[in-house]
């Protein structure tokens, strides 16, 4: 039986989802040559910056761990408890992948809203860290909401894939 087709989105999905892993490597190396310039304006030039350590703590860690986790859940990189899973037989392993991508899209719903809520708030307000720099709050926390829909989206991808699977009767 041949192999089922990718859908548009899946193949949109998978595409955006490569373009986050090379975004949070970019800003990984990024941070990297901001840690190392304000080390060398520091301890060289003896004139730390007031914004570096901010920008790096405040924004780039959140997206560091947030952009790339729907595609670490596409490419099955999200921790598994293998020793019970590699246990089940394939019925019961497809169901429970099937029981466990739902939850972790109901979790990754309640994510989206309140991080769009939490956006909405800092962006009304104003709000920004209380640190030298007063770098504003929104775009920190945004990160969560759009990480949330890529991680629905990509839940969404594997119930769909889990009930093709089913459907193909290769259980």
């Amino acid at each position: 039986m041949a192999e089922p087709q990718e859908s548009q989105v899946e193949v949109f999905l998978n595409r955006t989802m490569k373009v986050t892993a090379w975004v949070t490597s970019a800003l990984i190396i990024l941070m990297m040559l901001l840690v190392v310039s304000e080390v060398f304006q520091r301890y060289v030039l003896n004139a730390p910056s007031k914004w570096i350590s901010d920008f790096v703590t405040e924004y780039l860690l959140i997206y560091v761990a947030l952009l790339p986790a729907a595609w670490i859940l596409l490419v099955g990189g999200h921790v598994n408890v293998e020793l019970i899973v590699s246990r089940l037989r394939p019925k019961h392993r497809h169901n429970m992948s099937i029981a466990t991508n739902i939850l972790g899209l109901i979790y990754s719903i309640v994510l989206t809203w309140q991080g769009w809520l939490w956006v909405w708030r800092e962006l009304t307000h104003g709000t920004t860290f209380a640190t030298t720099a007063r770098l504003p709050v929104w775009p920190a926390v945004g990160v969560i909401f759009i990480g949330g829909v890529f991680l629905c989206l990509a839940f969404i991808t594997r119930i769909a894939g889990e009930l093709r699977l089913h459907n193909g009767g290769k259980l």
